[in-house]
């Protein structure tokens, strides 16, 4: 719920409030196995989808968002 101190969760891209900044640690090991797992899929079926995903979440979320959503 969006404006309770104890909720986690990013607010409402319309609700106008700014979310918290992520955990670097976590955000880091996160990005780490985001890596790992796109070296790991391109290394058993050739595809880099998910490794080029990994690579431009950082920099751009919406990147990481296949069209139409998902």
């Amino acid at each position: 719920m969006a404006g309770d101190p104890a909720c986690r969760c990013p607010p409402r891209a319309d609700s106008g409030e700014a979310g918290a900044l992520p955990d670097a640690g976590r955000t880091a090991a996160a990005q780490v196995a985001a890596v790992r797992g796109g070296v790991t899929v391109l290394m058993s079926g050739g595809r880099t989808t998910h490794l080029e995903a990994a690579l431009h979440l950082p920099r751009d979320p919406a990147a990481a968002t296949p069209p139409g959503g998902a």
